[in-house]
Formats: structure tokens, sequence, C-alpha cells
């Protein structure tokens, strides 16, 4: 098939299949870039949600979602509004008001619908019941057993919802408020084992968390008076997305606005493992505006500030180009003659790109190409890109020189606006934003589905709000969409009972407990003053008189007077070891200090007695002197 059209035999082989020949209203884009080079069948992968179910599903409540969708509680397993869901209208069929027409209409994108199993029959709000709202929600992920789903927003919170732990209000069981500061999260994303998730702020320093929302480490930040940026340890920017390996428990990926790509090990989070430096046609520091690994983990794409894309070969050895980083000063005499000079560092480096396309979006040459995301298909060779530009390109990283495919008029008001495959490969789907001034009537924001070969649209599913982060799990079949609501924003999950598995089919019908009467008669026997009951009766301070304990005061400050006051004691300790907070002492220090105080005493008398005591002295020997007189 031609990029201009379909000839007669493909218009008359697509009629058999009940495909629509034509396409008309907004998603009538021209599709360039000719057909794909090597068009051969892509394998479905065993994927669980393809059987389909023999028994219908007895879940029907509540009354349709409406155009607008605003009610959160009609919103719980409610199926959708066909007008919500266009698909392009078939050329052989001119546009009439008649019934006829209108039902032969439904009927085909029913089917087209059915053939690409996509679950768009019913929807949920997650955290509809939830106080306060939150605002555009840019980051979805999903484990891979489906069981936990965490989002990520600007207003900087992070919330966790367990499936099988939720009722039908669909609350967060724990929400991190502003878990990175208060900066914007851009991107969230599940280890493979499910067990940690990373989270990529607006900042220098993403995070790691366990799957229960406690943070494992923090990556490092790097030094941001060092020149060339593959001489510091960590991003010196805002980062711009991030993603953990599809294979490997511990490796993640990040980019930035410091224009590189750096690869980590969780188990050393101080130290990154390699850091990947784009090739540049003019000189200057471009922005890492998005990355991902391919499905194997061998290959690495990112798209740059400049409108470049740009793929590694991350496998190791001598193919992958990576060599070990110098610190790019020379070193003093000292450490020359010590060391033999500059030291390595303990990373690796690669500007060693095996495929580089300079001119892939516009607005490189102001260096602000705004490229949203990028995706792998799970053939490791074909890549998709979404730009600001309201573009979809499609790519093969064999031949990068240009696109093999584009689709335009996509709009595109967010930098995390995101781009994907379905799980069975043979779709490409992206978010849409609304339009600026878009009401509420379901003609705003929308998820695309399109070729994953020619990128020729499929389907349109319409939404109340801008459609920001989209992920279609594998194991569900279920689109968890991120959707930015004016200042608002929420988390709508699309499904169809006779295709989806789990996921949001557990809690949908799950009640939440209504309150008994025994509850409120025990609440309300605590109206007065509530005093933590955190020890025994015999460690229990005694309450204060304000608080109608009556007299404790006095007592206290007369127990806290009698702690200040020095211990008293009549006799030294004799012991080494003091007691009663006095210093201990020996036997012969105890016997000398009672002699000094015995001599003390003796030497201690009144001065008139002393000179008393001189006279005395002196008349007796007088009277001996006489004495001897007389008798001579």
């Amino acid at each position: 098939m031609s990029s201009g059209g379909a000839d007669a035999d493909d218009i008359h082989s697509m009629a058999a299949m009940g495909l629509p020949t034509g396409f008309g209203g907004p998603m009538n884009a021209p599709v360039s870039g000719g057909a794909v080079s090597s068009a051969r069948k892509l394998k479905k992968p065993a994927l669980s949600f393809l059987k389909k179910k023999t028994t219908k599903s007895s879940s029907s409540a509540g009354a349709g979602a409406g155009a607008g969708g605003n009610s959160a509680t009609a919103t719980v397993g409610v199926p959708r509004s066909q007008g919500l869901i266009t698909t392009p209208s078939s050329a052989d069929l001119k546009p009439a008001d008649n019934a006829e027409h209108k039902n032969a209409l439904a009927e085909q994108q029913q089917q087209q619908q059915n053939r690409h199993e996509i679950p768009t029959s019913h929807e949920a709000i997650l955290g509809a019941g939830e106080e306060g709202t939150s605002k555009a929600v840019t980051a979805v992920a999903l484990d891979r057993a489906g069981n936990r789903c965490v989002t990520g927003s600007h207003d900087g919170n992070v919330r966790i919802y367990d499936f099988h732990g939720m009722n039908s209000e669909m609350a967060p069981f724990r929400t991190l408020e502003e878990p990175c500061g208060s900066y914007a999260i851009t991107s969230v994303s599940f280890s493979p084992s499910g067990d940690r998730f990373l989270v990529v702020p607006s900042s220098p320093c993403p995070k790691v968390f366990n799957r229960d929302g406690r943070e494992v480490c923090e990556l490092t930040r790097g030094d941001m008076y060092v020149r060339d940026m593959k001489n510091t340890k960590g991003h010196t920017a805002a980062c711009c997305g991030g993603q953990w390996h599809p294979a490997e428990r511990a490796a993640l990926l990040t980019c930035s606005e410091d224009g590189t790509a750096r690869i980590w090990d969780v188990e050393r989070p101080q130290n990154q493992v390699a850091v990947l430096k784009p090739r540049q046609r003019k000189p200057g520091r471009f922005a890492c505006r998005a990355a991902c690994y391919s499905p194997d983990g061998g290959a690495v794409a990112a798209a740059f500030g400049d409108g470049s894309l740009q793929v590694w070969d991350v496998r190791g050895g001598s193919a992958s180009g990576l060599t070990a980083a110098y610190t790019g000063m020379v070193a003093s005499s000292r450490l020359q003659a010590s060391s033999g000079g500059a030291q390595l560092q303990s990373w690796s480096y690669s500007q060693k790109t095996t495929a580089v396309c300079f001119d892939a979006h516009a607005g490189g040459d102001a260096g602000d190409a705004m490229v949203c995301s990028l995706a792998f298909h799970a053939d490791n060779r074909t890549l998709v890109s979404r730009a600001q530009d309201g573009t979809l390109k499609l790519w093969d990283v064999r031949s990068l020189s240009k696109p093999v495919a584009v689709a335009s008029d996509l709009a595109a008001r967010y930098d995390e606006t995101a781009c994907g495959f379905s799980p069975d490969g043979e779709l490409a789907y992206t978010a849409v934003s609304a339009p600026e001034g878009s009401g509420g009537d379901g003609s705003g924001g929308a998820v695309a589905f399109f070729d994953s070969k020619t990128l020729r649209p499929v389907s349109r599913i319409g939404l109340p709000s801008s459609a920001v982060a989209v992920q279609w799990h594998a194991g569900l079949n279920q689109l968890f969409v991120g959707c930015a609501k004016g200042r608002e924003g929420e988390t709508r999950v699309l499904y169809d009972p006779s295709l989806s598995t789990k996921g949001v089919l557990v809690c949908k019908d799950r009640k939440a407990r209504v309150p008994d009467a025994a509850d409120m008669a025990i609440a309300g026997l605590y109206q007065g003053t509530v005093y933590t009951p955190h020890a025994l009766p015999m460690f229990r301070e005694p309450m204060s008189a304000g608080a109608g304990g009556g007299g404790g005061g006095a007592r206290k400050r007369a127990r806290d007077g009698a702690l200040m006051a020095p211990p008293k004691s009549d006799s030294l300790p004799v012991g080494k070891v003091g007691a009663g907070g006095q210093l201990g002492t020996s036997e012969k220090a105890v016997m000398m200090r009672q002699i000094m105080e015995k001599e003390f005493t003796k030497s201690k008398t009144n001065a008139r007695d002393a000179f008393l005591s001189h006279d005395d002295g002196g008349a007796a020997a007088s009277e001996k002197k006489d004495d001897a007189l007389s008798k001579l």
C-alpha cells in the first residue's frame, strides 16, 4: 500500500474483511514515508486475554457514563457512551442522516475494535472517591502481574493502587506526598520482578521505592561545574524520563536536560554504570528529552533537543563502544608521579551510536525540539516517536535515515505525552491532548490507534479531557490513561468484561463497608478529653490541674526539684567506683583525709589564746630564773 492511498485490489480486500477503505474527519491526515520496506507478518505473543471468555459478564451496574464523564460514581464499571468512540467513516458510504446508515457504521466500528481486541466498552476512574484532587497525571506504571498500579502527577505526589485490596471507591492504599520534594513527576517504572519502582521527578535525583512505598535509594547528583558530562557521577540538570531494564532486576535508565542518558545499578546507587553521550552536528548542549530500552534490553534509543534520534548498543563488549571514562583534567605532579597519570573512573561511557537521524523532528535548528516519548516494538527493530510538533513517526532502527511512516495533526500540549504498541504488536497508539478552549463534550482529548506498519488510522477513543500517559497492559488487556482536566487530573481505566481479566474487574463490584450503629455508639464514649494509653498505670503521668487532674502540677514541680538537688551523703564511699553521684576513692585516701582533718582540728586555735600561751611561757621562764637567784 502506498502513502497516498490504496489501489483497487487493496480496497476490494479491505472491504471483504469489513475494514474501512477511506478515512475522513480529524484522522484524515496524510501518511508519508511510504510503506514498510520489509512487510513481514508480526507474530502475536501468547497473551492470556486473546482467548475470549465463553460466559458473558453479569455486571452491568449503573447508568451510562455520558459524554462528559464528570460523575465519579457513575463511571465505576459503567459502559462507555458510544458517542465518545469514533472511527474513520467509510469512503464508499456517503454521509446520511437515516438510521440504517448509522446502524451500519456502528456495527462496522464494533467489528473493527473487536478484531484488534481494544477494550473500550467500560471505564472506571481510579481515586474518584479520594479527598482532594491531583494535577495532571503524567506517569502511569503497572507491575508485570497487574496487581498494583503507580501514578505520578504534576503536584509531586505518587499514588499506589492495589486492585486486590480496593473496593468500588478505588482509592489508593498509599499516597506519597512529594517524595522528591515539590518537583513534578515525569515518569514512573516498575522493575521486572515488581518489588520496586522508579520515580523520576523534574530534578537531577530520581528515587527508587519498594512496592509498599518505602524509599530504597536515591540516585546521586553530579557536579554541575564539570564541563564534560561523561566525567561526573550523575545528572546535573532536571530529569526528563526513565525506565527500568526489561529483564535485569537492578539496572535502570534515566535521561536529563544535561544532554546525557545514564544507566544505573540500584545495588550501587552512588555510582552509575554508563554514560551515553550523543553525536552532534554543531557545538552546544542539547537536552535528552526521552529514552527507552528495547524489549530485549540490548539497545537504548534517545531523542535530543536538536531534533536528533540516536540508538546505542548497550550489550557490552567491544561492539558496544563502551570505554572507561577519564577525569578529563591534568593531574598534579605529585599525583602523576605516584599513580602514573589520570585516574580511571568506575563507570563507562559511549558516544558510538549504531544509528542516528539528525532531523527526526522539527525544532532542531533552535535546539528546542520537544520529543515527548519513545517506544520499541516487540521485534526490537521498529521504533515509534511522539513529539509536540503534532506528529507520530514510525522508524526502522536498521535504517534510521528517514521515517517509515508519519501521522500528523495529533495535538500534544504536555511534555510527557506517551506512545506505545499494543500487546499483540499490530497497533501503535498515542495520547492526544484537547485543543485550547475545548469543553467537556467528549471532543477534546483522545487515545488514537494506528496500524503498526503503515500508521494507518484504525480507531480513536474520545475522552472529556487531555490524555497524557497511556499504558496498555498485556496481562490485563486494560488501558490505563492519565488525564489532565484543567488544573486537575484523573486516571481512567478502559476495559471490556468479555476481553479483560483481573485488574479493576476484581474491585469494581466490591462495596465499601457500611458504618454500623455500634461504631457510632463506641465513638460517643470518647467525646471528652482522650489521653493516650501508652503505658501501664504505674508509669502514667499525673494529670495537670487545667486538664481536670487536680493538683498534679505541684507534685511534678516538687519531684523535679528533688531530681535537680545534689545528692546528700555523710561519708564518702569506699571503692574505685562511686555511688549516689559521688566519686569513688581508696582506703589510703580516706585514712590520709582523716589524719589531715585531725591535725587541722588541733591547729585550729584562737589568736588570743595563742598570745596568752606565749606570755605564759615567758612568765614561767622568769620564775625559774628568780628561783635560781634566791638559792644563791
